[in-house]
């Protein structure tokens, strides 16, 4: 599908071709008469592209792509599928770990090439990219599934394919350089992969094995103690986990008793009453049962008399 855009009060369309976004000025104005224009030109490219024959260099002939889209006569012969398999994994060097390369080196030289370039599958020993057509995709698929794996077994779906998936975007690169109308490998879909057997505990061994762990956890909280020294008793049986306030005063006051002990053993220093202490014990032990009680301040003032004089 094509976009038109306004770049600079220029008119751009941009669409897609052979997997390559293009963004290619129409030399029109961004005016209402433009955009009419526009818009018809739009409507054109959308069905060449959707049947597959746009021709990129009749409408951007200065276009950036016209390389491209456009090979010149010394490229545009096609090459051998296998210098294009190997030309392909080069290029991909950078993208892969060690093991990856190594892994499509071996399926281009091991599995694609032998079966592409056969002499029984083309007119010549070395096949041309341009040649491959979709029947040969599928016989690949078909003699792949009968070669033998490492423990003797034929391959599997899933290695069948990674395979293919190679083989796709090596063509994909035909496509692109306009070898091949369209990729001959996206039109063959992919085997259903085998699921890996799940082999799950029977309803015996799964209760055994419960017992088994809830023996072992009521063991350790019968004698959780049994093995560690007096030091570790003590640590496991306090909790773990924030002190409260009442917990951090109580130590504060038993850390102050040894002090307040050997204060005591010394002998504590008489402290010395004051008038108003020797005022209430008088007052309640004199006036318990008669007569409102006379005030402190008038006592002390009646008994500090005489001493004056």
């Amino acid at each position: 599908m094509a976009f038109i855009t306004a770049v600079r009060n220029r008119l751009v369309l941009d669409f897609s071709w052979k997997k390559v976004r293009c963004r290619e000025y129409l030399r029109l104005p961004a005016t209402r008469e433009g955009r009419t224009e526009a818009r018809r030109i739009k409507k054109q490219i959308e069905g060449e592209i959707v049947a597959r024959t746009l021709d990129y260099a009749k409408w951007f002939p200065d276009g950036a792509k016209l390389d491209l889209f456009a090979p010149t006569r010394e490229t545009a012969a096609a090459p051998t599928f296998a210098a294009l398999a190997r030309e392909w994994l080069e290029n991909k060097k950078a993208w892969f770990a060690p093991a990856t390369y190594y892994d499509r080196k071996r399926i281009i030289e091991g599995k694609l090439i032998p079966f592409l370039d056969d002499a029984t599958t083309g007119p010549t020993s070395a096949r041309l990219v341009s040649t491959i057509q979709l029947e040969d995709v599928e016989r690949l698929v078909n003699a792949v599934k009968g070669h033998e794996g490492i423990h003797g077994r034929k391959l599997s779906n899933r290695r069948a394919n990674i395979i293919l998936d190679v083989l796709r975007q090596v063509l994909d690169r035909a496509v692109l350089r306009g070898w091949l109308a369209r990729n001959p490998a996206r039109a063959v879909s992919k085997l259903r992969e085998d699921r890996v057997p799940i082999d799950p505990f029977s309803f015996e061994r799964s209760k055994r094995s419960l017992r088994r762990v809830s023996g072992r956890q009521r063991n350790s909280a019968t004698s959780p103690s049994r093995s560690l020294p007096a030091s570790g008793r003590a640590n496991r049986s306090r909790p773990s986990g924030r002190r409260s306030i009442g917990s951090r005063a109580r130590r504060s006051s038993e850390s102050s008793l040894p002090s307040a002990r050997a204060a005591g053993e010394a002998g504590p220093r008489p402290k010395p009453r004051s008038a108003t202490s020797r005022c209430s014990r008088w007052s309640s032990t004199r006036f318990a049962s008669s007569g409102p009680r006379a005030s402190c301040g008038a006592a002390t003032s009646s008994r500090a008399a005489p001493v004056g004089r």
